[in-house]
């Protein structure tokens, strides 16, 4: 599941990984979905890095995928590298330049695209990569600052790619992006699709909300089409 305080060299150096790309045994297995939610979903206070979508129809390139961006003039893009690419549109947000920041917006929605080495024990199996995917969307977060709610897996096809869905809701008791002691609520759906040609490879596209405790949802029909249209984007391209 996908969505910091973390800065992500400096992780994957304390984790012992070379960015830009982790493989799941260094990401999954020690931490929780929270922490992975983290890492997508920007750093301290503020959300540094965010551009323009020029070129709306040009596809975005990752480590064997490519996905189009969302359209619209809400949307701003953050690429980390190779693994990973996310979406913003922030709610009652006005965006000047590159270095805008949604601190302060009452609701976030992102949408991201995320490459992951497969722990090579884990085979070809599908019910090992299921088993995999349920294990790491229900850990609890050993740092305490997300506490799963509810948390749904099943099989699924994502453009004719199996893949394993996973939908989650989760609350987050720290974010440096809210007044201190602010709950908020997060739902969060997410594909998990093994790379046809390439079994060692997890290829994870994520829609998710984040907002206030009580507040009521803002994903109306437009945002869900926008997040269903990055879905049925994703092309699973040659891993060089």
């Amino acid at each position: 599941m996908i969505a910091c305080c973390i800065d992500a060299a400096r992780f994957a150096a304390r984790r012992g990984a070379s960015p830009p790309l982790w493989g799941v045994r260094r990401v999954f297995r020690p931490v929780s979905a929270g922490i992975l939610i983290l890492l997508l979903t920007g750093c301290g206070t503020g959300y540094p890095g965010l551009q323009r979508i020029v070129e709306p129809n040009r596809p975005i390139h990752g480590r064997g995928f490519s996905v189009l961006p969302p359209a619209g003039e809400n949307w701003r893009m953050k690429k980390a590298s190779d693994w990973a690419v996310v979406f913003y549109w922030i709610d009652g947000q006005a965006f000047e330049g590159p270095g805008d920041s949604p601190a302060g917006s009452r609701r976030t929605f992102y949408v991201a695209a995320l490459a992951l080495d497969a722990p090579p024990e884990m085979g070809s199996s599908t019910d090992a990569f299921r088993l995999f995917v349920d294990d790491f969307a229900s850990r609890p977060d050993p740092a305490g600052r997300f506490r799963n709610l509810s948390v749904k897996s099943g099989p699924t096809t994502l453009r004719g790619t199996p893949c394993v869905l996973v939908e989650a809701v989760q609350e987050d008791q720290g974010s440096p992006n809210y007044p201190p002691g602010d709950v908020l609520e997060m739902e969060t759906r997410s594909y998990f699709c093994r790379h046809p040609g390439a079994t060692t490879l997890i290829v994870s596209l994520a829609a998710s909300e984040r907002r206030p405790k009580g507040m009521p949802s803002g994903v109306d029909e437009s945002l869900r089409r926008a997040a269903q249209d990055f879905f049925d984007s994703l092309r699973l391209t040659e891993v060089r």
